[in-house]
C-alpha cells in the first residue's frame, strides 16, 4: 500500500504536479485511511529499517511493507524508488527514497506537496532545516475531511527522501510521541 507521492508525480515537466494523477492516487489511498482501525498487534517493538543501497536508516514501529520500483524506460524521471510503510496507532508511518535522473530541489518538491495537499487540508506549518548540510523541509497540516500529516522532504541532488506520518485524527499525528520518535530516528548513513 503506497500512501505517498511517487517519482512519477514529480516528473521533470514544466507542470509541477498532475492533479489527475494525484486525484487517482488519493482515490486509491483513501480507503486505506478509512479502513484504519486499531494498529496491528505489533506491541511496542521498534525495528531499524535500512533499505539496501539507500543512504539512511530509520526506526519503524513494526516490520514495514516495502514496495520497490525500478525504471523501465530511459525517459522516466526516476531510476529507482523504495517505499516502506507501517500501520501503527491508527496512523501510517512511511519513508520513500527515490533516485532521480536529474537534480531536484527542496523548493520544487515542497511546493508540489503544498499544491497537492490543498485537497486534503492546508499546510499549517512549514519549517526549513538541513540534515548534514542537505536542504530539507517539514510540512505539517491536514483536515478532518481526509487526514492529518507530518512530512519531511530531504533533497540530496539526485536523491530524495520523504518521511511521513498520516492519520485520520489530529492527535494521531501532531501530538503523537510515536510519530516524533519515528521522525527523529532518521539518520543518514553516508554523505552522497
Amino acid at each position: 500500500m503506497r500512501i505517498l507521492f511517487t517519482a512519477k508525480d514529480f516528473a521533470g515537466t514544466p507542470k509541477r504536479f498532475s492533479r489527475r494523477g494525484f486525484v487517482l492516487s488519493l482515490a486509491a489511498a483513501t480507503p486505506a485511511f478509512l479502513a484504519l482501525k486499531s494498529a496491528r498487534a505489533q506491541g511496542d517493538v521498534w525495528h531499524e529499517y535500512r533499505p539496501a543501497g539507500a543512504p539512511f536508516r530509520i526506526d519503524m514501529p513494526g516490520q514495514p511493507e516495502v514496495d520497490t520500483e525500478q525504471a523501465i524506460y530511459q525517459t522516466e524521471p526516476q531510476i529507482k524508488s523504495v517505499a516502506a510503510t507501517v500501520e501503527y496507532e491508527k496512523a501510517v508511518f512511511g519513508v520513500n527514497w527515490i533516485q532521480w535522473r536529474g537534480n531536484q530541489t527542496v523548493e520544487r518538491l515542497s511546493a508540489a506537496w503544498r499544491d497537492a495537499t490543498r485537497l486534503w487540508g492546508p499546510v499549517t506549518r512549514e519549517t526549513p532545516f538541513s540534515v548534514e548540510g542537505f536542504p530539507a523541509r517539514e510540512l505539517i497540516g491536514g483536515s478532518d475531511k481526509f487526514f492529518y500529516f507530518i512530512t519531511r522532504i530531504l533533497v540530496m541532488g539526485q536523491e530524495t527522501i520523504q518521511i511521513f506520518v498520516n492519520s485520520p485524527s489530529d492527535a494521531g499525528v501532531h501530538e503523537s510521541p510515536a510519530a516524533r520518535r519515528f521522525i527523529e530516528s532518521f539518520k543518514l548513513q553516508s554523505a552522497r
